[in-house]
């Protein structure tokens, strides 16, 4: 390739990536979000298993991370995720459990050191509640803070059920409502629900089923 036609594709690649980079995040709400957020939250699990009943209520930290879009200042499509770390005791645990497996001999050490980047992210799941939206929507009253806002989410929910003595899994969403006190910066509280219905089959001998709700409250940055 021709060197000037080398710079020429180099130079106009470098102004549509700072032209993106300068729409995206330019300090409007309009355009491409990232966001961060962290709190803590109280879990109300209650879980049948027959007869049997069973509920429990943990409190723990709370984060939610999204990216997403927004067409206009006002509405915001995002996509991500909403964890209240109600067992958190045992999410120490299992990361102790995995450590000293790493720490070990033979080959179950090794396996285990092998294996720590793509089991060791996924531990806290176990141990908290999770909505993971398929996807997101923000409405805020006003084009620019400080503005009020509410906010839906649809998708997949994550809990322990320590009656079960196991991870539930199943459909989700999440309500909010809050308040961007200064550009970018917000508090916001979530209402998470999470319902496990196990699908029938001819060789179910007990009901089953588990519910999880969590209100949460976070300090947020979103990125815009």
């Amino acid at each position: 390739m021709d060197n000037r036609l080398l710079r020429t594709v180099v130079s106009g690649a470098a102004v549509i990536a700072l032209a993106a980079n300068a729409y995206a995040f330019d300090g409007k709400r309009k355009g491409f979000i990232l966001g961060f957020g962290m709190g803590g939250g109280v879990s109300h699990i209650s879980s049948r298993i027959g007869a049997a009943r069973d509920s429990a209520t943990r409190g723990g930290p709370g984060v939610d991370v999204r990216i997403g879009y927004a067409r206009t200042d006002r509405w915001h499509i995002f996509f991500g995720g909403k964890m209240n770390f109600c067992y958190l005791d045992e999410i120490i645990e299992n990361y102790d459990a995995y450590f000293d497996a790493m720490s070990g001999e033979g080959l179950k050490s090794a396996a285990a050191i092998i294996f720590a980047p793509v089991v060791l992210p996924f531990i806290p799941i176990g141990g908290a509640h999770s909505v993971i939206g398929l996807v997101g929507v923000s409405y805020y009253l006003d084009d620019a803070a400080p503005s009020f806002f509410f906010e839906a989410t649809l998708g997949a929910s994550i809990f322990p059920d320590e009656f079960a003595d196991e991870a539930r899994g199943g459909g989700g969403f999440s309500l909010a409502a809050g308040y961007e006190f200064e550009k970018r910066w917000s508090f916001r509280c979530d209402v998470m629900v999470g319902i496990y219905r196990p699908q029938e089959t001819d060789y179910d001998t007990e009901d089953e089923r588990a519910n999880a709700v969590t209100v949460m409250l976070t300090a947020n940055y979103l990125y815009y």
